[in-house]
């Protein structure tokens, strides 16, 4: 660490310093207080990275930007204050920090790079400044207790329109992030897009009703909700629909499900659905079982990752393109079923490890090793 040091859990920067490097104390995991001088105008990438015992930091007004992955990993920090000097906080910068209740953006901050807050899960309010104008991807992903997100007043890139918990790209009328309040969410009839990843693991919310605006929405927009137990789509969307009530965002043309739930522990795929979405399941971990129905062709990749209360499943004949990942994670699954004409395909294409799991429809469960 060159000229830095510890002492008694204390991080000792000497007076004068204008930057902590790169991994100055990547790992120090007797670190537990931090007092940076007002000298220093950077902390460099991964300056403070899996600091796991880290509790306490004082950032100073002379620091300018916050590195990438600067306080990665720091799991015991437990609150921060961005001072207005800082003008970019750096992609993932605190990502991780799992005991982080409180968060301070001040006034004067310009940019929040991608992931810089992902599984920041203990987080329950954001306060976004009119000075901030760039905000990256998936920056409070994760952040599973989130209930509350204001975008202030006079914001010219950002809103929180209708006090609706979220941050809106204005422009584009794209929801960008949303949380649950304290279990449903209200998206503004206003908005037309929402972003990839914008409720991932929202664990908190049991309900979503989708605008008949909303013409898109990204991958995995709600993922590992794993609390979701009802989704509409309000009729006359032109894109999504819910048909037969079936909780579960459908893309119309494709006939694709791009989204669905447990409720509580079974779902009922529609017998039109043709194919099943990148993680259309993913994290529903009250599911246990699932019938997929012969009008399925294709399960793509992560469909039903990390299900992890899923036991039985039931394939159909029809499947031409099936992803090695689409049950990655489902470690209590006791039973695959699958047709006597379609046995070895899925054999085929599952991972070895589960290989054996796969029995003809009909036949005695097998025991899982």
């Amino acid at each position: 660490m060159d000229k830095f040091e510890i002492k008694d859990g204390v991080a000792i920067i000497p007076k004068g310093t204008r930057e902590i490097p790169n991994n100055a104390f990547f790992g120090c995991s007797s670190l537990t207080t931090i007092i940076i001088p007002e000298s220093v105008t950077n902390i460099g990438s991964r300056a403070f990275s899996d600091c796991s015992s880290l509790t306490s930091v004082v950032i100073p007004e002379s620091i300018k930007r916050i590195g990438s992955f600067a306080f990665f990993g720091c799991s015991s920090l437990t609150s921060v204050v961005i001072p207005k000097s800082v003008k970019i906080i750096g992609n993932n910068a605190f990502d991780g920090c799992s005991s982080l209740t409180s968060i301070v953006i001040s006034e004067g901050v310009e940019s929040i790079k991608g992931r810089a807050f992902f599984g920041c899960s203990s987080l329950t309010n954001i306060f976004i400044p009119k000075s901030v104008t760039s905000i990256g991807e998936a920056v409070f992903g994760a952040c599973s207790s989130l209930t509350s997100i204001v975008v202030a007043e006079g914001n010219p890139i950002y809103d929180s329109r209708d006090n609706c918990n979220a941050i809106i790209e204005t422009a584009t009328n794209t929801l960008i992030k949303g949380c649950s309040s304290p279990t449903s969410i209200t998206i503004p009839n206003s908005v037309t897009s929402i972003r990839q990843f914008a409720f991932s693991r929202c664990s908190l919310l049991t309900s979503v009703f989708i605008p008949k605006n909303v013409t898109s929405i990204g991958e995995a927009a709600f993922s590992g909700c794993d609390s979701l137990t009802s989704i509409v789509v309000e009729d006359g969307n032109p894109i999504y629909d819910s048909r037969n009530n079936c909780n579960a965002i459908i893309e119309t043309a494709t006939n694709t499900l791009i989204q669905g739930c447990s409720s509580p522990t079974s779902f009922t795929i529609p017998s039109s659905v043709t194919s099943i979405g990148c993680g259309a399941f993913s994290g529903c971990y009250s599911l246990t079982s699932i019938v997929i129905p012969e009008s399925v062709t294709s399960i793509e990749g992560h469909a039903f990752y990390g299900c992890f209360s899923l036991e039985i499943v039931h394939l159909p004949a029809g499947v031409s393109n099936f992803e090695i990942d689409s049950f990655k994670d489902c470690p209590n699954l006791k039973a695959i079923y699958a047709p006597k004409n379609k046995v070895d395909f899925y054999k085929e294409h599952f991972p070895a490890d589960m290989r054996q799991l796969i029995v003809e429809e009909w036949s005695d469960l097998p025991v899982k090793a």
